[in-house]
């Protein structure tokens, strides 16, 4: 019964630190999103609340893989409204494009987000580590 106890005692620390650092990686993302906007010269600097970008980066931990039809489909705009706030989230460099062996993109990823997650599973070192540190393009600054 101890070994269960002391079990779910970490889980539930783990649970509680990923949902910390998601939170904080998500303040993170839209801070980069406003600076790269405000860099561009685009007007609004800070996108409207309803703005596709923004409803893109609320599901990023829960949906870090996207697709234009799964965006449009997800936050019910045109599959060209999508590709335009997913191409935006890339070039600030918030997504990264994965292509398929002739070069067409095939989706977008939420690296950063999916490096949280795979530092926490099993086998991997979770004490703390940024995950910024293990992800290739990302420059924290």
């Amino acid at each position: 019964m101890i070994g269960f106890s002391q079990a779910a005692e970490q889980a539930g620390g783990k649970a509680v630190k990923l949902a910390g650092d998601i939170a904080a990686l998500d303040r993170e993302v839209r801070d980069r999103v406003v600076a790269f906007r405000r860099d561009r010269g685009l007007n609004p600097a800070v996108p409207r609340r309803d703005a596709v970008v923004w409803r893109i980066l609320e599901t990023l931990a829960s949906d870090p893989v996207l697709t234009a039809k799964s965006v449009s489909e997800r936050v019910a705009v045109s599959p060209a409204a999508a590709h335009r706030a997913l191409t935006e989230l890339a070039e600030a460099g918030v997504l990264g494009r994965t292509k398929d062996q002739r070069g067409r993109l095939v989706c977008w990823t939420a690296d950063r987000h999916l490096a949280l997650v795979a530092f926490t599973e099993p086998g991997h070192d979770t004490r703390g580590e940024d995950a910024a540190a293990h992800t290739p393009g990302w420059d924290a600054h």
